[in-house]
């Protein structure tokens, strides 16, 4: 893609990152195209596009600086507007790099936007699971001797974690948080604030759990100073979504975070 610095919109100026995101943007609006032998011929070129960018986002392929560079430009564009669109073929695609992404980029590569990816990928825990399952545990019964609301439950978690979006933000909290700097772990406690807050299933609530617990257990000094009213906040949510909570599962998580958490804050 030759050389250049990174870009982070449309209106970014001529170099390397610019012609990656525009790479994007038209492969994105192929796949949305009406007629269907484009469509055909756009799920080609977007895996060959997916391809391409993990190769530039891979620093032992090259050099780690202009690696950090696409890095930093694919996921402007996948997190920022990839997940957003409404052709599901494109949103998969743009979620489906950006595991990868996520996979074989440095620490330093993910730290810029760490934040707002930890904040989609949770929201998007609960989207992974069938809605098959959803449909039963809402209409099952605790009185039930098969499949009851609390069995359920358990089996919807342990599909959730298993999924490649929780494998990734495994990864993200153990092996990528701790090596970031604290201002930046920081900025991740209102994120998860957030997505407690507008979690939309109980697989993401769980999953914003976890992440309070990984962050509060691997660094509690990212509760300290300026970010203790963030800090106030997240205990609020977790509370209330462990009070609210009707699984006991999810509720265990939920109030183990929060444990977590106010054993953080100072």
């Amino acid at each position: 893609l030759g050389g250049g610095e990174e870009a982070v919109d449309e209106e970014a100026g001529p170099g390397a990152g610019a012609r990656l995101w525009m790479l994007w943007v038209t492969t994105c609006r192929l796949l949305d195209d009406v007629r269907t032998d484009v469509r055909e011929k756009a799920g080609g070129l977007g895996r060959s596009l997916r391809s391409l960018t993990l190769r530039l986002c891979d620093g032992k392929q090259g050099q780690k600086e202009d690696a950090r560079a696409a890095c930093r430009t694919a996921l402007s564009f996948l997190v920022g507007k990839g997940m957003e669109l409404s052709c599901a073929e494109a949103a998969g695609l743009s979620m489906s790099t950006i595991l990868g992404v996520v996979d074989v980029a440095d620490p330093e590569s993910l730290e810029e936007g760490l934040p707002e990816l930890v904040g989609k990928l949770i929201s998007s825990v609960s989207g992974m699971e069938p809605a098959a399952l959803n449909y039963l545990q809402v209409r099952s019964d605790n009185d039930s001797d098969g499949l009851s609301y609390d069995n359920l439950e358990r089996i919807r978690l342990q599909i959730s974690s298993r999924s490649p979006v929780s494998v990734a933000l495994d990864k993200i909290m153990s092996a990528v948080v701790p090596l970031t700097s604290v201002p930046t772990r920081a900025r991740l406690i209102p994120f998860l604030d957030a997505s407690l807050r507008r979690a939309a299933g109980t697989a993401s609530r769980a999953a914003a759990a976890d992440c309070a617990t990984a962050l509060a257990q691997s660094s509690p000094e990212s509760f300290w100073g300026a970010a203790e009213t963030s800090a106030v906040r997240l205990l609020r949510a977790l509370y209330t979504g462990a009070e609210r909570e009707r699984g006991p599962a999810s509720r265990g998580r939920l109030v183990h975070a929060l444990g977590a958490v106010a054993a953080a804050c100072p």
